[in-house]
């Protein structure tokens, strides 16, 4: 959420400078590579929240709701 606030901010203020804020139908001259940081941080926890949760599935959950409970995670996370 911070880096997203600070590159929308960024975003603003380049937006601002070239007088384009008031007008949706302008694209502000930035580079689409802005985003990496937000997805970088993004996919790396999901990967940590990923790992955690088919750990306690598998180690946690009764024996006879493992199959449903780890099919039932894969699905969502597909």
């Amino acid at each position: 959420m911070v880096a997203a606030a600070l590159i929308e901010l960024k975003r603003l203020h380049v937006a601002q400078s070239h007088g384009l804020v008031d007008d949706p139908s302008n694209v502000v001259p930035r580079s689409v590579c802005w985003l990496i940081p937000q997805f970088f941080f993004v996919g790396s926890s999901e990967a940590f929240t990923y790992i955690g949760q088919l750990d306690f599935f598998l180690r946690e959950c009764p024996k006879g709701m493992k199959k449903m409970s780890t099919g039932l995670f894969s699905m969502t996370h597909g």
